[in-house]
């Protein structure tokens, strides 16, 4: 069989600054990743090491992607040639859906558009009656196929994202699940 060229890259995530870091004489930083037990040696220019060390001050948190090619093996592992770095901060998630909207004890006014207004507020009560009587938020998501956020922004009484269609069609189908 004819082998067909390609190009090996590697990918490495890190979402720490290096601790030990060594500097060669031009200003290159090398430093060593473990990898699940196999030590990546990587040395990078200083404007590339740099987009570390600023996510660092940046941003509470942050992940790096450092892509090259596998090179030479060493003792322990290989070293990586020509270093890329992408750095990316790294938001907070969301608490887990449904984690806080199980317990809310009842839904207040629900924050929509002066538009249908009265039906809003009649679905509110009913989502809360059903919250009180042992319906989660998790199912009606689930029911009417919506993140459990949207229902809990609406719960929360916060203003919603959603167009107007976007809205309609979401009190259409709350009103048809908690008829």
């Amino acid at each position: 069989m004819m082998p067909v060229p390609g190009k090996l890259e590697l990918m490495i995530k890190l979402n720490a600054l290096p601790t030990e870091v060594a500097t060669d004489k031009n200003g290159w930083n090398a430093f060593v990743v473990d990898c699940a037990g196999c030590a990546v040696t990587v040395t990078m220019r200083p404007k590339v090491f740099a987009k570390l060390t600023d996510a660092a001050a940046k941003w509470p948190q942050w992940v790096a992607a450092i892509a090259g090619q596998m090179g030479p093996a060493t003792p322990a592992g290989f070293v990586l040639l020509e270093p890329n770095v992408q750095v990316f901060e790294k938001k907070s998630k969301a608490p887990a859906e449904g984690a806080t909207t199980e317990t809310l004890p009842s839904v207040p006014t629900v924050a929509t558009p002066a538009t249908n207004g009265t039906a809003w507020a009649q679905v509110g009560a009913r989502l809360a009656q059903r919250l009180s009587e042992g319906l989660t938020l998790t199912t009606v998501a689930e029911q009417i196929g919506v993140p459990v956020r949207r229902l809990d922004e609406l719960a929360q009484g916060q203003p919603s994202p959603l167009t107007p269609a976007q809205q309609a069609t979401l009190l259409t189908k709350l009103q048809q699940v908690l008829a």
